[in-house]
Order: C-alpha cells, then sequence, then structure tokens
C-alpha cells in the first residue's frame, strides 16, 4: 500500500516522461516489505554505495535513537564520494554525502549523531547536529558573477539556477534530487515515530547569516518542500 501512495505521488514532482524511469527506481530502492516501527528501525540504509565504517565520528546517540529530522547540505566542493567520504572522516564529521550520480555513502549507524552542522540551532535546541542527520549533497554551490566556483572553476550555464536576490548558485543533478527525496522518504518509512518531514531543513535555516546552503542549488523552496512531503507521503 505505502509502495503503491508512493508510486501515485511522483505524479506531483515529475515531469511525465520522467514517472515511468522514477517508479522503478523507487520499487528497486523501497524495502519489500517497508518496515515497520515494531519491527525496529534499520541502523544502515540499503543502498550504501560505500562500506559504512565511521562509527568513530559518532559525537553520541540521539536521543530518540534515531535522527528527528535532516539538514539538507551541500559540500561546496567537486570531488567523487570517496574523497569526499575521506574528507568528512578526517574532519571528525558525519552525514550521508550524495554524488553527482546519486550514488550515496553512509558515515556512521543511524543511532549515534555526528558534527554537521556546526553553530546553529532551530525550534529543536542549539547545536542540531546531535538532533538532525546531516545529508550533502556533492555540488560547488554559490558561485561568481562569471558562473565560476571559488576555486575558479567555470561552470555551464545550463547547469546555474538564479535566487530571487540574483545570486547563482550550480544546481543538484537530476539524480541528486531525486535520490535525496527516495533517502529522505526511507529514512521517514524506517521510524516514522521518530522522523518528522517537518524537520527537514537547510543549513541556511539552522545557521541564518553563516550559511547559505543549499539555497537556489536545490529546486524546491524549503518550506513548500516541507509541506509538499507532509502532504504527499504517509498520511
Amino acid at each position: 500500500m505505502a509502495l503503491e501512495k508512493l508510486k501515485r505521488s511522483i505524479k506531483q514532482i515529475f515531469t511525465s516522461n520522467e514517472i515511468e524511469r522514477y517508479s522503478r527506481e523507487v520499487e528497486e530502492r523501497l524495502p519489500s516489505p517497508m518496515v515497520r516501527k515494531e519491527e525496529g528501525a534499520q541502523l544502515l540504509y540499503p543502498w550504501n554505495d560505500m562500506e559504512c565504517k565511521t562509527y568513530d565520528n559518532s559525537q553520541g546517540k540521539y536521543r530518540y535513537g534515531y535522527p528527528e529530522g535532516a539538514i539538507i547540505h551541500y559540500t561546496a566542493s567537486h570531488g567523487s564520494l570517496s574523497t569526499e567520504f575521506s574528507y568528512a572522516r578526517g574532519k571528525g564529521f558525519c552525514y550521508f554525502i550524495i554524488d553527482k550520480a546519486g550514488n550515496v555513502a553512509q558515515m556512521a549507524p543511524l543511532d549515534g549523531w555526528g558534527y554537521h552542522a556546526g553553530k546553529s540551532s532551530c525550534h529543536l535546541g542549539n547545536g542540531v547536529s546531535k538532533y538532525l542527520v546531516g545529508i550533502e549533497v556533492i555540488c560547488a554551490g554559490k558561485l561568481n558573477d562569471r558562473l565560476e566556483t571559488w576555486w575558479g572553476a567555470p561552470v555551464a550555464s545550463d547547469k546555474v539556477r538564479r535566487n530571487d536576490q540574483g545570486e547563482i548558485f550550480e544546481k543538484f543533478t537530476d539524480a541528486q534530487e531525486r535520490v535525496l527525496n527516495s533517502l529522505l522518504v526511507w529514512l521517514k518509512a524506517n521510524n516514522p515515530g521518530v522522523f518528522k518531514f517537518s524537520n527537514v531543513l537547510g543549513h541556511e535555516e539552522v545557521s541564518p547569516g553563516r550559511k547559505v546552503d543549499p539555497g537556489a542549488s536545490f529546486s524546491w523552496d524549503l518550506s513548500d518542500y516541507r509541506k509538499h512531503l507532509e502532504i504527499t507521503f504517509f498520511k
């Protein structure tokens, strides 16, 4: 039943040309049957593309043994899944990573929290890393007026998007947005009593004035995206 509801909701997310393809992707990615809360939440994402081995980066246990939501970031880099994984491990960070092809790396089990958001706050409290899991999307993020990254690499004009203030960002790829959506839906389905779509936030929302991600890299307005998730899934 949940899978059929997911398929129906696809029509509200993507164009008609993408519906059939994405429907197959969702069906392949979802557990069968979907995990019920009473069976116990899984701590490892089933479609992790790298070995989960950085348990030592966890700083403690989430208060409910599972993240209450997620923070969407971009990496402001152009690394591969493995290089971003190694960088984060060396810095003591801990989060999910999504590369441009839509591959996913999970850095630690979902019962332990790790640093990803720095100085931050939201309605749950200060230091949101201990409440919300980080999802880092490999993307250059904000660009200069010449469509260049902070390290001077040019970005093609068809791969950028401007926000309402005219600031320019490299866009998440279609694959990244599809997989981000699938990951968030899985995190909710895996433990619906704890993970809330209303707690899916952008780094810019929990660290205003300090961070601007995901900004216009993400095609959705974050407030609209939360409403969409709430209305579309698991009602």
